[in-house]
């Protein structure tokens, strides 16, 4: 995949994954990477990450659009 972030390999999910195991995946990585209680230097970077993979595959809409573009760029 050509500069395309897997947003589901972000969130260690499966692209076939329900909402619920989606809001679970994230709220477990969250609680995990968050700059508050992970010291790490890219702690920051990580959340910003899963924040982002999250907003996209919780609306049924915008992870329809990136299913399409996925499958696009990944045709296999």
């Amino acid at each position: 995949m050509n500069n395309f972030e897997d947003l589901y390999e972000i969130l260690q999910v499966h692209h076939a994954a329900e909402s619920q195991v989606i809001e679970a995946a994230y709220k477990r990585l969250l609680r995990m990477y968050h700059p508050d209680v992970n010291n790490t230097p890219e702690a920051h970077v990580v959340t910003v990450r899963m924040n982002r993979a999250y907003e996209i595959l919780r609306d049924p809409v915008r992870r329809a659009d990136y299913d399409h573009q996925r499958n696009h760029e990944n045709p296999s």
